[in-house]
């Protein structure tokens, strides 16, 4: 498997398990002026910010290529797992 995806997968991992420890350690909010942001909350936060930052820097290694291969555009319908060859070129990625 190639090193990023598996990083990708890990860190998408770490994500989800950060999202449901919120929702587990999330109190019950009584009113909308009475919004806390917990430790859990902002981890996760973090995390999901860090991980669209890695996707976006994942790029081919060739120099006359340097696509983005994750999120090669700004729609979310533009997305792809990183694979073992560049999608445009076929320049192999490691």
């Amino acid at each position: 498997m190639n090193k990023h995806k598996l990083k990708l997968l890990i860190l998408l991992t770490l994500e989800v398990v950060l999202i449901v420890l919120h929702k587990f350690l999330s109190a019950p909010i009584s009113s909308p002026t009475d919004m806390t942001f917990e430790w859990h909350f902002i981890a996760a936060l973090g995390l999901g910010i860090a991980i669209v930052i890695y996707a976006f820097s994942i790029r081919c290694s060739n120099q006359n290529c340097r696509e983005r291969q994750v999120l090669r555009g700004w729609s979310i319908f533009d997305l792809r797992w990183p694979e073992e060859r560049c999608y445009k070129c076929g320049h192999h990625m490691e």
